[in-house]
């Protein structure tokens, strides 16, 4: 199954088999557009323990949805993808997220968006392509950065681990 239309968004969903991803990570509890400042925390410590070249790219795992719990409740990590079995730096938390499929959709543009993409991964959307939530952490792969483009031309893989 590939390149998955949903009509009435034009959203597209890509289904993938996704490897099992260690992430050193950031406990972030609030709005999940807030989660930035973590961001800036967590660069700041791979920076000092010169343990970027140890990575292989941003992501943050969000365990709850807007609207399931209370705005300032929300569980989400800023993290980077770690490469080998080296240490992770202090003050940063190890996650395994589980391999499997999941329904991706990759947006373009600046980060202030994101909220309305995530938003079309609807259970009634899911279920018209045979598609349900599997019990994981929902997720983005963060495939450039603010410092190397301009904010529109940011690209964000969305991850949503599906059945």
């Amino acid at each position: 199954m590939s390149w998955l239309a949903m009509a009435a968004s034009g959203l597209s969903l890509d289904i993938r088999d996704s490897p099992p991803l260690r992430v050193g990570a950031l406990v972030h509890r609030g709005a999940h557009h807030e989660i930035g400042e973590s961001f800036g925390r967590l660069m700041r410590i791979l920076a000092a323990g010169n343990a970027v070249p140890m990575t292989r790219g941003m992501i943050s795992l969000h365990r709850e949805a807007p609207g399931d719990v209370p705005e300032a409740d929300l569980l989400s990590h800023a993290g980077a993808i770690w490469v080998g079995p080296g240490a992770l730096p202090p003050g940063l938390v190890e996650i395994t997220v589980p391999p499997g499929r999941v329904a991706v959709c990759r947006y373009r543009g600046p980060y202030d968006g994101l909220g309305a993409v995530w938003a079309q991964f609807t259970p009634a959307r899911l279920a018209a392509h045979r598609l349900v939530r599997r019990d994981a952490p929902a997720f983005a792969l963060y495939l450039n950065s603010p410092v190397e483009v301009a904010p529109a031309d940011l690209l964000t893989d969305l991850c949503l681990p599906v059945v």
